[in-house]
């Protein structure tokens, strides 16, 4: 594969040569690694030589960019770098994806019964339950995870096989292992939890 080299490149607009030395400012002010910022500024300066900064870029140019050449680019940092400056239209699909995936693969290390049970809240949250509705993201859902899954694993290491098995006490123990607004949002969670399966 012919290797891009700066001359190959088309002559960046002024725009670009204003993103790549806010680039290079940021990598500066947070001491990125040579071998971090060498790969990240290349990827960015392809880019936006390529297809210029005045418009956002969209994430599957940058995905389908690095992983054609894994060696000589990096996408992860410039992803973050133009989403944090508005200049990025994100791959949803690309994102709801990667959520669902690590979602599944939550529920598959759960004892079966309880990962069927957490299924059918999944399902009712996506708005694919019973009833249909506009249902939540799956990143959305990741996040209810995040304060589900240590609940979930102290019940598990208290020997519940089902959720059906948690009472009422055993909510507002869990809820009382917080304060404000993270007892709030464990209250949520659970609420939304024991909704979905009483349908």
């Amino acid at each position: 594969m012919v290797k891009l080299e700066r001359q190959d490149l088309p002559t960046p607009t002024d725009s670009a040569q204003l993103l790549l030395a806010d680039l290079d400012s940021v990598m500066k002010r947070e001491m990125w690694s040579k071998f971090v910022a060498t790969k990240t500024r290349r990827t960015l300066a392809v880019l936006v030589s390529w297809l210029g900064a005045d418009a956002p870029l969209l994430e599957s140019d940058i995905r389908t960019l690095v992983d054609n050449r894994p060696l000589q680019f990096s996408g992860r940092r410039v992803t973050q770098f133009l989403e944090s400056r508005g200049l990025l239209i994100p791959d949803t699909e690309f994102r709801r994806d990667a959520q669902q995936k690590r979602l599944e693969a939550e529920l598959a290390a759960l004892p079966a019964t309880i990962a069927w049970e957490l299924s059918v809240w999944i399902k009712a949250v996506r708005g694919e339950g019973k009833w249909e509705h506009t249902g939540r993201t799956y990143r959305s859902i990741a996040r209810y995870w995040h304060v589900l899954s240590p609940i979930l694993e102290g019940w598990l290491a208290n020997g519940i096989e089902s959720l059906r098995e948690i009472t009422e006490d055993d909510i507002k123990r869990a809820i009382a292992t917080r304060k404000g607004t993270p007892a709030r949002s464990i209250h949520i969670v659970l609420r939304n939890v024991f909704r979905a399966l009483r349908q």
